[in-house]
């Protein structure tokens, strides 16, 4: 709409798409916007591998790309603004009718694997108390990192286990091996380390007590950030313009805007998405928020993008 109606502006404005936003391939996310602020280093691209064994190292070298030169292509130009529309990825903008969200502050994950060793024993011929069984163990270990999250509530922590691998995976055998992947996260980076602190010495104290050993080994530490508040202003004078129902409220998910906020003045809207539903093929959003969002970035990139608009 800018190019139909001649609109002049005084700053350049650059559509960027990011690759691997989602962390389904090599388990960390935001590998594209992490790579372009230079916070991609050759050693993430050698320790990141996917469940074939494939490192991002090797997949980059297959696309005809210089993965040796990572460190050196971090975007170098002055950015006056970042701003990114996203689906919420929740229900909360569903349940309270809202049709814009106004992200204040985005939760940072910190993920590790954690391999729980035991012995993969007869199942028929190894009593009760002469066990050492991995997945009774990180069975005990999966219900206390949620338990230990749940008593987090003020600044909020949540705790998920969504990976359990179980070795060897026989009826009649023991679980020898179990591993899992953790990811904790909150928007208060205090209250996140104090929980994987107490989770770590739960985990600890579980393994003695069962016989177990245990390693592990971490994947991600992103630091949760806040959206500028200069940004944030300028996209609710947007929204009231467009004239929509909104709220302000924090991402649990996270976005590639988390690496321009520590430099960049950021901010990020949210349109609703059915049921919260994403990642999967019913994630679906109405067109009419689509077109409510991309009004309402619309009408804050022309704003911006003129040098009289000062953020500060």
């Amino acid at each position: 709409s800018m190019i139909d109606d001649g609109f002049e502006h005084d700053h350049t404005i650059a559509v960027v798409d990011f690759m691997c936003e989602e962390s389904s391939r090599f388990g960390a996310a935001t590998l594209g916007s992490k790579a372009m602020r230079g916070k991609l280093t050759l050693n993430d691209l050698h320790r990141l591998v996917d469940t074939q064994g494939i490192t991002l190292y090797d997949v980059l070298k297959g696309r005809n790309l210089n993965p040796d030169a990572i460190e050196s292509m971090a975007y170098k130009r002055p950015v006056k603004a970042f701003i990114e529309i996203h689906i919420e990825q929740g229900k909360v903008l569903e349940h309270e009718q809202k049709q814009i969200g106004i992200v204040s502050g985005i939760a940072g994950p910190e993920r590790f694997y954690l391999t729980i060793r035991g012995n993969a024993d007869h199942s028929g011929a190894t009593p009760m108390n002469l066990r050492h069984d991995a997945l009774c163990g990180a069975s005990k270990i999966i219900l206390g990192i949620e338990e230990i999250a749940a008593m987090q509530e003020e600044p909020p922590v949540v705790g998920t286990v969504g990976i359990v691998e179980v070795t060897p995976g026989a009826m009649n055998v023991i679980p020898g091996v179990v591993k899992l992947g953790v990811d904790i996260r909150s928007i208060s980076e205090v209250a996140r380390n104090s929980v994987v602190t107490l989770i770590k010495e739960f985990i600890d104290v579980t393994a003695e007590k069962r016989g177990l050993s245990y390693t592990i080994e971490p994947v991600a530490q992103d630091h949760p950030v806040v959206m500028n508040p200069a940004m944030i202003r300028e996209i609710e004078e947007a929204v009231k313009s467009v004239g929509v129902d909104y709220m302000t409220m924090p991402s649990g998910a996270g976005h590639d805007a988390m690496h321009w906020a520590d430099d960049v003045p950021t901010g990020m809207i949210f349109i609703p998405c059915r049921e919260g539903i994403s990642h999967n093929p019913a994630e679906f959003a109405d067109m009419d928020d689509i077109v409510t969002g991309a009004k309402i970035l619309d009408t804050v990139l022309r704003k911006l993008s003129l040098e009289s608009t000062k953020l500060n």
